[in-house]
């Protein structure tokens, strides 16, 4: 089997090479690669998962897997002849036996598991120390790239070699005698994969006693990373008041004042693109490599173009959930509300297709030549935390799904672990 796959970690781009099942042999690596579209993730959260035109990979029992749509078989990341594909014991490390290179000591601090150009990257982190370690695609020669000492990553995208991120440090303030308040500060920066060489935003932004920030990571290209800095004024309790309102969990009250979109360069530095007061009810709704599309506190939708900075007024109908090079992605909605399919528009020939949703899938995201639904296994009766519903993962060729043909349909069960 020849692959050499490009994967995405939440919106950013991943690849692997694989091996075959049972790691008999390692196998011959194609040249061929294929760009894959921007991903929709709707609602689903996939932190520990990689998706490309070719496959899934994600971590099950502390062993990195692949799911081939071609074959519908999972496979164990692991190139090595008869391996057990497990943690060793003291007696088998002592007569020498190799380690599976699949295995992972994935656990709660294994903020994320990329397998990207040839190389994997784990990424860990605490607020004491936070390091990405670089290694083989089948999991050799494992070392440090990079660290942060005192920081946790947020959200973090792959393009073009480069992992863009955004760092939060903690610390407290007090607030009146033996009683304090948690604060962070937050520092955007990019790393470049190919030689650990870290470049950090020339500004941060910092909360206090008074201000509540939250940063949200949207999109990345090979030049720049799309973020959004959510300011809020906050309302300090005492600490009897704070007693008082614990089981509620609240120990200070919010109110919204200021929503601002930035965009940083390799080069650090970051450009504030709009301001806007989204009261309760603004958002950013989508965020493409072109335009950026949000939604204000009186209830209008707007829409902006980075290259000539024009923001214009809009309607709701006139936001995709996702943007790519090319083409725009929108839902189609029937007269009762309710979102039945995909609309997409190629705003460079301005052709437009219609495709409508299998029965009973709603929840989906699309990667390259992909589309792909979130379909539970287990309903809410029977299992009310979503966290603990069995999922399968049903794939389609997006030719296949424009055609409304779903006979060639893939599936997948994946581990609650991964979201």
């Amino acid at each position: 089997m020849k692959k050499l796959i490009r994967i995405f970690l939440f919106s950013g781009m991943l690849s692997a090479m694989l091996c075959t099942i049972g790691c008999k042999h390692n196998t011959n690596i194609d040249s061929k690669t294929t760009e894959a579209a921007y991903p929709v993730e709707a609602d689903c959260y996939l932190r520990r998962l990689g998706i490309s035109d070719e496959g899934i990979v994600f971590v099950e029992d502390n062993l990195y897997c692949f799911f081939d749509y071609e074959t519908n078989e999972k496979l164990i990341l692991c190139s090595k002849i008869n391996c057990p594909h497990r943690k060793l014991t003291e007696d088998e490390i002592s007569n020498g036996m190799e380690a599976c290179s699949a295995y992972t000591t994935y656990d709660d601090r294994a903020e994320y598991s990329i397998i990207y150009r040839n190389k994997r990257y784990e990424v860990y982190g605490d607020y004491a120390r936070s390091i990405i370690y670089v290694s083989e695609w089948d999991g050799s020669g494992k070392k440090e790239l990079c660290s942060f000492e005192g920081c946790v990553f947020g959200q973090m995208k792959i393009s073009d070699s480069k992992l863009w991120f955004i760092l939060n440090r903690e610390h407290s303030v007090e607030i009146e005698e033996n009683f304090n308040k948690s604060v962070n500060e937050f520092f955007p920066a990019v790393v470049n994969l190919q030689n650990g060489n870290i470049t950090m935003c020339e500004q941060s932004w910092a909360e206090n006693e008074e201000v509540f920030i939250n940063m949200n990571l949207y999109f990345c290209d090979d030049k720049y990373m799309y973020f959004s800095e959510d300011t809020r004024k906050v309302q300090i309790y005492t600490s009897a008041v704070a007693m008082e309102r614990a089981t509620t969990g609240g120990t200070y009250a919010e109110e919204t004042t200021s929503f601002t979109f930035w965009r940083m360069g390799i080069d650090g530095r970051a450009e504030q693109f709009t301001n806007f007061n989204p009261g309760n009810d603004g958002f950013i709704s989508c965020v493409g490599p072109h335009t950026m599309f949000y939604h204000d506190s009186e209830g209008e939708w707007w829409s902006m173009d980075y290259a000539s900075g024009v923001v214009q007024k809009i309607t709701k109908n006139d936001v995709p959930e996702f943007e790519t090079e090319n083409e725009r992605y929108y839902s189609e909605i029937n007269e009762e509300g309710s979102v039945i399919g995909m609309r997409v528009k190629n705003f460079v020939d301005g052709t437009e297709k219609v495709a409508y949703f299998p029965p009973n899938e709603i929840r989906r995201f699309i990667v390259g030549n992909h589309i792909i639904f979130v379909h539970y296994l287990d309903d809410i009766e029977s299992c009310p935390n979503p966290e603990e519903r069995r999922k399968v993962y049903r794939i389609y060729t997006l030719a296949d799904f424009f055609k409304g043909d779903f006979s060639n349909r893939k599936e997948v069960e994946i581990p609650s672990s991964v979201w």
